[in-house]
């Protein structure tokens, strides 16, 4: 009976484990996707690790869990040490430059509307001189027809 009270706890202790592990990782990722960490305003703690892993705050404050909050301390430690958490504030040259890219941007989706635009005008033309065809074509046939019904005894 122990025994399994014991490999239950083993079992949920590795579990706990396991969800901060991948909680981890998807944050690594997010730093890595964005540049700093994009969830709560920038700011990651223990805290926020446990709330992404669904565990509960206290579960780091367990004697079960010691060597885990160390292994969560050393790595929030090294994640704050390598990369930044907090998004980067916007200075004035900055926003410069942001707004040259949104420029650029804008030109060059302004090019891509104008080439397609011409597209479609040379298109539409040629479905003008298609249609002009077409009106004659049927103007000489009402014209034939006409001639044939005044024809044709009475």
């Amino acid at each position: 009976m122990i025994s399994k009270l014991i490999e239950y706890q083993k079992a949920q202790r590795q579990h706990v484990v396991d969800k901060l592990k991948t909680a981890r990782s998807m944050i690594e990722q997010e730093i890595e996707e964005f540049g700093y960490y994009p969830e709560n305003d920038g700011r990651l703690n223990a805290k926020e690790l446990c709330r992404r892993a669904g565990v509960g705050t206290s579960t780091l404050k367990n004697r079960t869990h010691e060597s885990t909050r160390a292994t969560v301390g050393r790595w929030l430690t090294r994640v704050k040490t390598t990369r930044p958490a907090l998004k980067p504030q916007l200075g004035a040259g900055s926003a410069v430059t942001q707004l040259e890219r949104s420029l650029t941007l804008l030109a060059q989706e302004l090019d891509a509307f104008k080439l397609e635009y011409e597209k479609l005008e040379g298109r539409c033309s040629i479905l003008e001189e298609g249609n002009d065809k077409l009106r004659t074509e049927n103007a000489t046939l009402r014209a034939e027809k006409l001639r044939v019904v005044n024809l044709a005894p009475a």
